[in-house]
């Protein structure tokens, strides 16, 4: 591949990715992210393949560049903390977090992943349980008027908990 076709190795790296040959995928990923450093895309699939070749340290350092390239990535933002707190780095995490809530006050998944006893007042508590209630209300929403499309993560659990209930099938 022409090192300058940043897109192709990108898309290779997925490919890879989708294999689970994580090694291939860090290395196309390393190539796209090098040859557009300012790629959100890029970092954050680079941070998830390195994550999945079990090199934690690195996927952190891409991760924190993705959310440097596009503060207004959640994803970005909670992967991060995930991986934080998997690399034992409780306090960076919860940071993080703290951000992300600033940022996103009313997605429900930043204040799911905050221990609540860490947030401040009843006020705050309050609020955190509101949002966690209206971004799963949306989530039952969407699944309720059949749309599938771009389901995430916290998409698919609450598919996979809806599809079993009575009626659901």
């Amino acid at each position: 591949l022409d090192p300058k076709l940043s897109l192709a190795h990108f898309n290779l790296g997925r490919a890879y990715g989708q294999l689970k040959r994580w090694k291939e995928a860090v290395k196309e990923l390393q190539t796209a992210t090098r040859q557009e450093p300012n790629n959100r895309a890029y970092a954050y699939d680079l941070g998830i393949a390195c994550q999945e070749s079990g090199n934690t340290a690195q996927a952190i350092e891409a991760l924190s560049d993705c959310v440097e390239i596009d503060p207004l990535y959640l994803d970005a933002h909670v992967t991060l903390a995930d991986l934080l707190v998997f690399a034992g780095k409780d306090d960076i995490a919860i940071q993080i977090l703290k951000n992300a809530a600033g940022l996103f006050p009313e997605d429900g998944i930043v204040y799911e992943k905050l221990d609540l006893s860490d947030l401040q007042s009843d006020g705050a508590r309050q609020r955190a349980m509101d949002a966690a209630k209206a971004r799963y209300s949306k989530i039952l929403r969407q699944l309720a008027a059949g749309d599938r499309s771009n389901l995430g993560k916290d998409e698919r659990r609450v598919l996979a908990l809806w599809a079993g209930r009575p009626g659901n099938g």
